[in-house]
This record gives structure tokens, C-alpha cells and sequence, in this order.
């Protein structure tokens, strides 16, 4: 019985590191991705680099050429140009940030 215990902690803190571990890289994967948004956004409004974190990450394709019902990790968008969108936490509040076809940014923040 104090065997099967001692495995079945030990299984409970591996699952616990390897959750952690995928989430560490899920973060590394968007912060990555986003380098170029997180740029554009210190350039526009000189945010301190180490206020913007990067939270989502998501790739469109225009639904007249996809199934969408058949897409996994990409969406679906009315939107020909829209290619990206990534969003950003800035203090209290999020900001999105969209990347059209040609590379050119567009976001939703407001400066107060």
C-alpha cells in the first residue's frame, strides 16, 4: 500500500510539471509570434516593452476559401485582408492588434 502511494504521488507531480511545462510553452510560442505586433505597439505609443505581455495569438483564413466548420486552430473571417490577431495585456486592459495581408498593423487602443 505505501508503494502504490509513493507512485501515485509521484505520477501526480510528474502530470503537474508536464502541465506546466506545455503551458510555459504555449506563452513562448505566442510571445514568438507577436514579437513584430509587440513592436509596432512600443513604436506607436512607447509602451515600456516589459508592460505588454502577449496572450493569444490567432491566425485567420477568409471563409469563402476554407471550411470552416473543418478548422481546428485557425478561424474563419469575412475579412479578405484580416491575417492575424494578437492580444496584448496592457495593465488593466487588453489591446488587439490586427495584421492584414501586406503586413500592415492596425489596433484598438486608446490612450487616456
Amino acid at each position: 500500500m505505501k508503494k502504490f502511494i509513493k507512485g501515485f504521488v509521484f505520477a501526480i507531480v510528474i502530470i503537474v510539471l508536464l502541465i506546466i511545462f506545455a503551458i510555459l510553452l504555449y506563452f513562448t510560442y505566442v510571445q514568438a509570434n507577436s514579437s513584430e505586433a509587440k513592436e509596432y505597439l512600443i513604436d506607436k505609443y512607447e509602451i515600456n516593452k516589459k508592460d505588454l505581455f502577449a496572450i493569444k495569438y490567432t491566425e485567420y483564413i477568409y471563409e469563402d476559401i476554407a471550411d470552416c466548420s473543418s478548422l481546428w486552430i485557425k478561424k474563419c473571417s469575412d475579412d479578405p485582408n484580416l491575417l492575424y490577431k494578437y492580444t496584448f495585456k496592457f495593465k488593466d486592459n487588453n489591446i488587439n492588434v490586427y495584421e492584414d495581408k501586406e503586413g500592415n498593423f492596425t489596433d484598438n487602443y486608446e490612450e487616456k
